[in-house]
């Protein structure tokens, strides 16, 4: 028996949603990468980590979750992940730059 309305339901699933896509998305970000999930959620400032982790944080504010859902997921604060949306948004430029 559960004590949650459809409504109640609903309201949670909301919660979690922002949640279980971020996690999808790093699930994915490891198998391209070759990145083990725990790296990508770790402290590890191995470079190649790091680089997965600000490519996560990069898709998922393409996305449309916030700092704040992200940071939640990575167990991150906000200005890492704007720092980490940053990093990937200038290296990005740069290879653009060089590309012309």
């Amino acid at each position: 028996m559960s004590y949650m309305s459809a409504d109640d339901l609903a309201a949670a699933q909301e919660i979690v949603a922002p949640k279980i896509a971020i996690r999808r998305m790093a699930a994915e970000v490891s198998e391209l990468t070759g990145i083990r999930i725990a790296a990508i959620y770790g402290a590890s400032h191995v470079a190649k980590d790091c680089r997965a982790r600000e490519l996560l944080c990069h898709m998922a504010a393409e996305h449309g979750y916030s700092t704040h859902e992200i940071g939640e997921v990575l167990a991150r604060s906000h200005s890492s992940i704007v720092r980490a949306i940053r990093n990937e948004e200038r290296r990005r430029l740069s290879k653009q730059g060089a590309a012309r």
